[in-house]
């Protein structure tokens, strides 16, 4: 973020970050625009859980898990894709119902009953169309597999997040 002001009379400056900001009028004027740093850094934040989880998780995953990197890396960007259909299947059953967003109570039924059952159906989903794809030999890969879809669904959900208070 770049905030820079501009003092009476002086109709052009340069920005600290190097922007050219002409002023309207002989007002002192407050402008603030966003840099490129600005989209990396929700990025970034939306991204650090899942690295560390991954990362965290790794250990326990090669004592454990028959599952090769490969596979788990395509595991959690199918985590990544299913989030698409989820969000618009939860946003049209929460027209239809019409959920009244003003209100806390509303929201809190909504996302008990409507968005949280939606989002673990999904991820259930995608692991049955897994597990027939791909041979699950103990009963620790399907548990490994299901984190790692829940840390791609998460992700975009953190990103989106990130973007939208930023």
């Amino acid at each position: 973020l770049c905030l820079s002001y501009s003092l009476p009379l002086h109709r052009v400056f340069h920005c600290p970050c190097g922007k050219l900001i002409k002023s309207g009028d002989n007002r002192m004027v407050l402008y603030e625009h966003k840099t490129h740093m600005n989209n990396f850094l929700p990025l970034f934040l939306g991204l650090l859980p899942a690295i560390l989880w991954l990362a965290f998780f790794s250990p326990w995953l090669r004592k454990r898990s028959q599952l090769h990197i490969k596979t788990v890396l395509e595991i959690f960007f199918i985590g990544i894709i299913i989030t698409i259909p989820a969000v618009f299947v939860e946003l049209g059953i929460e027209s239809l119902v019409g959920v009244d967003t003003a209100s806390i109570v509303a929201l809190v039924l909504s996302a008990t009953l409507i968005i949280a059952p939606i989002e673990e159906l999904f991820k259930f989903v995608s692991l049955k169309i897994l597990g027939s794809r791909i041979q699950f030999l103990r009963p620790h890969d399907f548990l490994a597999a299901g984190i790692v879809v829940g840390i791609g669904f998460a992700t975009v959900e953190n990103i989106l997040l990130a973007f939208q208070d930023s």
